[in-house]
């Protein structure tokens, strides 16, 4: 390929990323030299060029690295961005910075709210899978909660939760104090820090006795409770705790609200504990919708010594439209790979055969080459077992053979 061929793919793949959506072929006047003829653009997310985006090359390339150089010099002029020129192998010459994503993508959330969510972390079960669906997550806030709810006992409060969130003009206050408070979680108490923040605002608690009736709650001690009842409602004036009633709060009301405290603070759900729990299910999802393909490979490995869910997840990714490759000696990896767009499946995997055996097959090739024949194959490979050198079996080498180079 010489140099000119090379800016001409680097600048069309450039633009035909800002250009492509939607999976189908469309026509325009693409900045694009030369012209196409026509665009097939793709089903998946759209590449997205920002200021953190890297330009990669393959290391050793001098007339690629130039090329990263100029594109970098392109890119500058034309976006006022200044990319780094990296070497490396990655497929997309993007590093992933978990921290700066966008944690209320719209489309992100959507995807949630599809319930395929299978390898998607905490949100995988199937009564997880239709709560997504039911639910249809539109922030981050609605995940945090919807992972609080999905448990014995809040579970009752679901279908108040998706009521209130599909229909707001339907959510009542027992007071005005408590929409500030609730309000985020439509109408429903849903966090143990919601139950400590109704005591203090309405009760006139501090947040250290707040945090005693918590616990007192969590651990069902009815002594205690029965006890702070009298605080919450009429105030304990040797304590410094002025009450709802001196807050003007009437005293069915708050003998109401504290019902309400006592039945669901039981189960209540510690909401930075819920919140920790969300953003790695989020952070999966994304990954998921931006990347599936790596995302999908990297999930295989995971529980590469499960075969029940490696099939499971081949299922996913033949209904996410991702082709799995058979395992091939010359291009697979001791992992599941990414391989131009599908997934090589994982040499590793392949029964009957050790790990250890896997990564000296595969050290083997990328030291000395593609093997090239049955003989070549078994002249090159030897493996260290135990610590000591032996050429591995008759019925060894035919079984990768078989499983790999045959299927080529």
């Amino acid at each position: 390929m010489n140099k000119l061929t090379k800016y001409a793919c680097i600048l069309t793949t450039l633009a035909g990323a800002v250009a492509c959506s939607g999976g189908k072929k469309a026509q325009g006047d693409y900045a694009i030299i030369p012209l196409p003829q026509e665009v097939v653009t793709q089903g998946s997310a759209p590449f997205l060029l920002k200021p953190s985006t890297p330009i990669s090359y393959q290391e050793g390339d001098a007339e690629m690295e130039q090329t990263a150089r100029f594109l970098a010099s392109y890119v500058k002029e034309a976006t006022g961005y200044e990319p780094k020129v990296i070497t490396g192998n990655a497929d997309k010459g993007i590093h992933l910075d978990m921290d700066a994503i966008d944690y209320n993508d719209p489309k992100v959330l959507d995807s949630l709210g599809t319930g395929h969510t299978d390898g998607v972390f905490q949100l995988e079960s199937g009564g997880m899978k239709s709560f997504m669906k039911e639910l249809k997550p539109q922030s981050l806030e609605d995940v945090i909660a919807g992972i609080s709810l999905y448990r014995p006992g809040p579970m009752d409060f679901i279908p108040q939760y998706i009521r209130g969130k599909n229909h707001p003009e339907t959510i009542t206050y027992d007071c005005p104090q408590l929409e500030p408070i609730l309000k985020a979680t439509y109408g429903c108490i849903v966090y143990q820090e919601q139950v400590m923040q109704i005591v203090r605002n309405l009760g006139g608690y501090t947040l250290g006795r707040s945090d005693l009736l918590r616990r007192a709650m969590s651990k069902k001690k009815a002594s205690v409770m029965e006890k702070e009842r009298q605080s919450f409602v009429y105030g304990n004036e040797e304590e410094g705790v002025p009450g709802c009633i001196n807050n003007g709060i009437d005293e069915k009301i708050a003998n109401r609200i504290y019902d309400n405290m006592i039945d669901f603070a039981k189960y209540a759900f510690n909401k930075s504990h819920a919140a920790a729990y969300a953003v790695v299910s989020y952070q999966t999802a994304f990954l998921k919708y931006y990347y599936p393909v790596e995302f999908m490979a990297a999930l295989m490995t995971s529980v590469i010594d499960n075969p029940g869910k490696v099939s499971e997840y081949i299922f996913t990714c033949r209904k996410m439209g991702i082709q799995i490759l058979p395992p091939d000696i010359n291009r697979g990896e001791t992992v599941f790979s990414v391989d131009h767009g599908a997934i090589r499946y994982a040499l590793a995997a392949i029964k009957s055969i050790g790990k250890s055996v896997i990564d000296e097959i595969v050290k083997e090739r990328k030291t000395n080459g593609e093997f090239v024949s049955m003989k070549d194959f078994v002249t090159r490979i030897k493996i260290s077992i135990s610590g000591a050198w032996k050429i591995l079996s008759r019925q060894e080498l035919l079984t990768v053979w078989k499983e790999t180079a045959g299927s080529r």
